[in-house]
């Protein structure tokens, strides 16, 4: 993403904050950015489109930043911990944002719907692959009753931490909801029985998260990874920024039903001269199945 267009993004999701969507013309997020209104119109078609691309930004610095936490676990439940305590933090960072959404009742459209759609699938697989990865095999026929009870408890804790506003300590937060999440879901193995929700009732829509990953799924992980590492490399600016917007870039193709692989060949062959990013470009073309341009 350019400069300009995340500085009206960032300008934007200050003054919707302060003053709500509906209060906040085009024309002072422009001005509040140091931009024409014409600027404006060059990188978002509407308020509409602008607000979706907010939504966009927003949801990539969080999956951004849960990813880079899976690496600050020692076991699965330490980075499940860990993840939800980002989680909470990042959304407590924008809590005026959240609140103002909510708040403005702001009408969808098509393409918000699919976005948020998207949200719910990620969020789907997230808490399913740690299920698995905490308790085995056992927790598959009720893969689907632990991902609801899962998502009970972090949803409503996350929405408490946004509604109050109070200071907590976020740490001992996380814990204490992986020791509840323990609870839950040990005393759902002891009992056994049929599960409440069976994942075949679920294959029809969720089919591609109550299963193992696609390769597409591991490529984005991936693509993740090797953007946190560039955020802590020390390079000249210009190619660091060159290197992210390729990055993006290859997020946004592997979202498509059939990305294009030779669109991968060319543009990792850039992260071959970058010691610290060359060994997960070339786990990607090996995902993808195909070879890096020489």
């Amino acid at each position: 993403m350019n400069e300009k267009k995340k500085k009206l993004i960032e300008s934007g999701m200050k003054l919707f904050a302060q003053k709500g969507f509906h209060s906040t013309s085009i024309q002072e997020i422009a001005d509040n950015s140091e931009v024409s209104k014409g600027a404006f119109y060059l990188h978002f078609s509407s308020k509409e489109d602008f607000i979706l691309n907010i939504y966009e930004y927003y949801y990539v610095d969080l999956k951004s930043r849960i990813e880079a936490a899976r690496h600050e676990g020692d076991t699965p439940r330490e980075t499940m911990e860990k993840q939800i305590q980002v989680l909470m933090q990042t959304i407590g960072e924008f809590r005026d944002f959240i609140i103002m959404v909510i708040r403005d009742n702001i009408s969808l459209n098509q393409e918000m719907d699919d976005f948020l759609y998207e949200m719910k699938e990620t969020s789907f697989k997230w808490t399913s692959e740690h299920l698995r990865s905490m308790y085995g095999k056992d927790i598959e026929p009720y893969i689907v009753d632990g991902v609801l009870i899962v998502q009970g408890l972090v949803s409503e804790s996350v929405r408490w931490v946004v509604a109050s506003g109070v200071s907590i300590n976020l740490e001992s937060l996380a814990r204490f909801i992986l020791r509840r999440i323990d609870d839950a879901i040990q005393g759902m193995l002891k009992e056994g029985g049929e599960p409440r929700i069976a994942p075949e009732a679920f294959l029809a829509t969720y089919a591609n998260d109550v299963y193992p990953k696609k390769n597409q799924d591991i490529v984005e992980e991936l693509l993740y990874d090797m953007r946190h590492e560039l955020e802590k490399l020390e390079m000249n600016g210009d190619h660091k920024q060159d290197l992210q917007d390729t990055i993006d870039l290859l997020l946004q193709e592997i979202q498509l039903e059939e990305p294009k692989k030779i669109l991968f060949q060319g543009m990792l062959t850039h992260f071959q001269r970058v010691p610290e990013l060359r060994e997960n470009s070339e786990r990607i073309a090996r995902q993808l199945n195909t070879q890096l341009f020489q």
